[in-house]
């Protein structure tokens, strides 16, 4: 965090006629949320609700910096107030015992198997029994380190904004999905498997949450 400059992309999903970013590159975004597409009755608001932002800057926007931000698109986030504070809380973090193992356990189980040992891009799905009672299966690719710090600095963001005081399990476990699921290759097995599952998420955000929830019953169980 300190001396960098975050960057807010906006991402459209792989489709035909989208090729979407490298893998590479997707393992340097942090985290990714979904906004779900607008609906008619937000298109025909959106000209009302971009005029009340604009009423609510000049409210309440008393030293300019979000009215810098809509015209420039740079947010100085050094003038936020308690950000040192944060900076020094993500810098210091404190992780609870549970946390820290939790996110050790997600880690290996998707970037190790019995059969082939570390996770390979060319290495196809293990058939040994004891790998598939893990979701190292789901995964085509592994977790790389990049991800795992990106989850280490947003959980214990989390943790800050909820104003607790060390990272906790549940903190790691709400935040993996979303550094997961945009840098992942899922397998297709388990995308047909989870083919038809409701769900209210996207599918990539679906089934990363849905993989994270298992492991967490491994986790439990021991």
């Amino acid at each position: 965090f300190s001396g960098k400059k975050p960057t807010f992309l906006a991402i459209n999903r792989r489709s035909e006629d989208q090729n979407g970013f490298l893998p590479a590159l997707e393992d340097r975004m942090d985290i990714c949320t979904v906004n779900e597409p607008l609906s008619t009755i937000d298109m025909l608001y959106t000209q009302r609700a971009r005029k009340k932002r604009e009423e609510l800057v000049k409210e309440k926007d008393t030293n300019g910096m979000l009215e810098n931000y809509l015209k420039t698109g740079v947010f100085d986030f050094s003038s936020v107030p308690n950000y040192q504070v944060m900076l020094n809380f993500i810098q210091n973090k404190k992780w609870a015992d549970d946390a820290t193992l939790f996110l050790q356990a997600v880690t290996a189980e998707i970037n190790f198997s019995r059969k082939f040992g570390v996770k390979r891009m060319e290495d196809p799905c293990s058939d040994d029994p004891h790998d598939k009672n893990h979701i190292g299966n789901y995964f085509g690719r592994s977790f790389s380190p990049r991800g795992f710090m990106s989850v280490q600095d947003y959980a214990s963001g989390l943790a800050f904004i909820l104003d607790d005081a060390q990272v906790e399990k549940d903190h790691v476990k709400f935040v993996l999905p979303y550094v997961l699921h945009n840098r992942a290759k899922f397998t297709d097995d388990y995308r047909n498997a989870c083919a038809n599952d409701s769900r209210k998420d996207c599918e990539t955000l679906h089934l990363a949450k849905k993989a994270i929830s298992e492991a967490d019953q491994h986790y439990t169980l021991g």
